[in-house]
């Protein structure tokens, strides 16, 4: 899987040498078979912008996902994931835990996401498997400090 990382305004955090490698342990751990996910980091400012423009809903939030290209067989082979670095600070400083750390959260959230995941009408599958991603992934944080719904 190809994964590439875009900074774009003022977002300052997230590691894509150490990022990438947790994306694509993350993927094989959700059996995902996408080919590819862009990391967009970002501000509270554009976030909000995305948010209103392709959700209808105003503020800034912390992840947004964007499906791309999809293959015959109905699966998503491209996507782009869009990170607040600004929320994911903050964030993490109400959970007491580190921006990095933070940062996989919404990569794990979001990631849900693009392989079809919606929380808002699951009736709770994609929380279980946030919970268990995060104890795969995150063993020491476990799944305490949950990400925001997005």
């Amino acid at each position: 899987m190809e994964v590439a990382f875009i900074r774009r305004r003022r977002a300052r955090g997230g590691d894509g040498r150490t990022l990438a490698p947790f994306v694509r342990r993350l993927a094989g751990l959700a059996r995902s078979q996408a080919d590819e996910v862009t990391v967009v980091f970002t501000d509270d400012h554009e976030i909000a912008r995305l948010n209103h423009e392709y959700r209808g809903h105003d503020g800034a939030t912390d992840v947004l996902s964007f499906p791309g290209e999809t293959g015959p067989d109905g699966v998503v082979r491209q996507g782009e994931l869009v990170i607040s670095v600004e929320k994911a600070r903050s964030q993490a400083a109400q959970r007491h835990h580190s921006l990095d750390t933070e940062i996989r959260y919404l990569l794990i959230h979001g990631f849900l996401h693009l392989m079809g995941f919606d929380h808002e009408v699951d009736h709770g599958e994609m929380a279980s498997e946030e919970r268990r991603l995060r104890r795969l992934l995150l063993p020491a944080s476990g799944s305490a400090g949950q990400a925001a719904a997005s």
